[in-house]
């Protein structure tokens, strides 16, 4: 019995000890901060009106009544949160306030006392039992001015206008969020289900199904790094690098299926290059006279829905997590175009539409209707991600040649490059930089190769090509052509 079990940890756990030694100590200590944060109390939001704080952009003096509308009340909430700032405030001063929905009207008890500039909580009789749609909640300062915090915010069509003291607001909104009862708290362990399952909105089916996977094939990279470093003398470089490049692919696309549409860095600028490109077979224009929008009406719908412009920028906003704007988005995308972009943005549209044509070219050409837009998008990921994966590949290849025979450090190399936290973010959106980074990885290796085994003409060859490929791909590209003199 001790022989097998011990034929079995061979099997489990090959090559040097002091690797798996190693590795356990990082394991515990990891699995150790883990159930510290598993088991900490998250905050208690229940959901928001997807508007950040990012200025004052309307006040309601005593007696002006100001609405917030198109809303989506979560069940469970029991606390509905305004950004606001009392001001001017007199004996006797009080809020008013209720929250109005198709099925009647919620009494909402404002704190006993009024807290300075802030989140003001108001408080239901009861937690609600069902998601209440188009909802509005309003407030009504008596002997006092409120002003009231929130931000540009982008809209679907016909989408109700929040008002305030009989004015409506087209371009900017209040922020408003909702959390549960004062008491009812959570762990981050109890909430994990549920922010999983909020992750899969505006993404395809598929998408949907393998986010449940993240975690487990997260935890496999764990073991599989060990396993091949304890083992990497019995490998050939050339598997190190498929190995590395398979890790890098999985971290890769982890951050593809979790990340919301368009959270990925300078995203929507780079799918609205890519997408104008499909469409027309025109390059978007570079110059900022330009007079083209820089995102299609198709683009406008979907970045409207998930109010994107507020998510992205304020911390105090979240995504669009509820089904019931995914809806809307793909009702307002009937009968849209995506050939009226084309327009500049800062990000994109200085580049060359190599890489926007060939990560792009096949999704958008497949998943070419307005509403298909966010599985377009994933697909675009996931090829941005088989990219990144090729990096990893070359800084294994790389590693192996400035030091033959060290084995652990070209696989040392590769995880480096591939499980590196914000390396990953990006090869897991669709971002032109992992196209520069994949140029300049290809011209640094063809560099030490040259080193190593000297210039022929197949080398010269493929030097001067990385080189004029690098700064077309991306302008910063220019920044590692000293490195070739």
């Amino acid at each position: 019995m001790r022989a097998r079990a011990g034929t079995v940890a061979r099997r489990l756990f090959p090559g040097s000890r002091w690797v798996w030694y190693g590795g356990l100590a990082v394991v515990l200590v990891g699995l150790v901060l883990l159930v510290r944060f598993l088991g900490a109390q998250t905050f208690p939001l229940t959901g928001t009106n997807s508007v950040g704080v990012g200025a004052v952009i309307a006040k309601a003096t005593s007696g002006q009544k100001a609405c917030v509308r198109d809303l989506l009340v979560p069940e469970d909430t029991g606390r509905v949160e305004v950004w606001a700032a009392p001001l001017r405030v007199r004996e006797g001063a009080r809020i008013d306030a209720y929250l109005d929905s198709p099925e009647g009207r919620v009494p909402l008890r404002a704190p006993p006392g009024l807290p300075g500039a802030d989140y003001i909580p108001f408080t239901l009789d009861e937690p609600l039992e069902e998601d209440i749609e188009n909802a509005e909640v309003c407030f009504v300062p008596h002997d006092l001015v409120l002003d009231f915090g929130g931000a540009n915010v982008q809209r679907l069509p016909g989408a109700p206008v929040t008002r305030v003291a009989g004015l409506e607001l087209p371009q900017t909104d209040i922020s408003v969020r909702y959390l549960r009862a004062v008491g009812d708290e959570q762990r981050v362990i109890d909430a994990l289900d549920e922010a999983l399952i909020r992750a899969t909105v505006f993404d395809p089916g598929l998408a949907a199904l393998l986010i449940w996977l993240v975690l487990p094939a997260l935890l496999a990279l764990v073991y599989v790094a060990l396993r091949v470093m304890a083992t990497a003398d019995r490998h050939s470089v050339r598997r190190l690098a498929l190995l590395a490049a398979a890790v890098t692919f999985v971290h890769a696309g982890a951050w593809a299926l979790l990340l919301h549409p368009f959270h990925g860095a300078d995203e929507s600028e780079h799918f609205a290059y890519a997408q104008h490109v499909v469409a027309t077979g025109e390059r978007a224009e570079a110059e900022k006279t330009s007079q083209k929008p820089p995102y299609s009406s198709a683009q406008v719908r979907l970045l409207g829905a998930l109010h994107h412009n507020s998510t992205i920028l304020n911390p105090s906003s979240r995504p669009r997590w509820e089904d019931r704007w995914e809806r809307e988005f793909r009702e307002a995308a009937k009968g849209v175009t995506d050939e009226d972009g084309g327009g500049y943005t800062e990000s994109g549209t200085g580049h060359s539409p190599l890489y926007y044509a060939l990560v792009g070219g096949l999704p958008l050409r497949i998943w070419s209707a307005p509403g298909d837009q966010p599985t377009a998008l994933m697909a675009m990921r996931l090829l941005n991600a088989l990219l990144a994966a090729a990096i990893a590949a070359l800084a294994v290849l790389t590693a192996a040649a400035v030091f033959p025979g060290r084995r652990q450090v070209a696989w040392l190399a590769g995880l480096l490059v591939g499980l590196q936290p914000v390396f990953g973010s990006v090869a897991g959106a669709f971002n032109n930089d992992t196209a520069v980074n994949l140029a300049a990885a290809g011209l640094i290796f063809t560099l030490v190769h040259a080193w190593r085994s000297g210039l022929s003409r197949r080398t010269a060859i493929a030097l001067g090509l990385l080189v004029l490929t690098v700064p077309v791909v991306k302008v910063t590209g220019f920044g590692v052509l000293p490195v070739v003199a």
